[in-house]
């Protein structure tokens, strides 16, 4: 497997859990009585955004194997990871701010 599939593995893995998380929480809001304060559990809402994590690192870095040079390796995690960071927080204060919960 080269190094962009694995990119491509783990990014579709990575914002589909997110996603899929998305659309789990926004379903569980609306068929509840109390849209703000009923929904996933936060220790499942956070266990699942951590397995996003892991599942699109472990692609990430089985993919930097592909790179001989130290840097090129360092180059390409720290790409991923501050893409990651971004498409994390965009994504999930977009969602929570966006639909107003746990917001003032």
């Amino acid at each position: 497997m080269t190094y962009k599939l694995n990119i491509l593995y783990a990014w579709i893995g990575y914002i589909g859990i997110i996603l899929t998380e998305f659309l789990v929480d926004y379903t569980l809001r609306t068929k509840s009585e109390d849209f703000y304060s009923n929904g996933m559990p936060e220790v499942i809402w956070f266990s699942i955004q951590l397995l996003a994590a892991l599942a699109g690192g472990y692609f990430i870095l089985t993919g930097a194997k592909h790179f001989e040079k130290l840097q090129n390796k360092i180059f390409y995690i720290a790409c991923n990871m501050a893409a990651g960071l971004m498409f994390y927080f965009l994504a999930v204060y977009s969602y929570v701010l966006g639909l107003g919960i746990d917001s003032l």
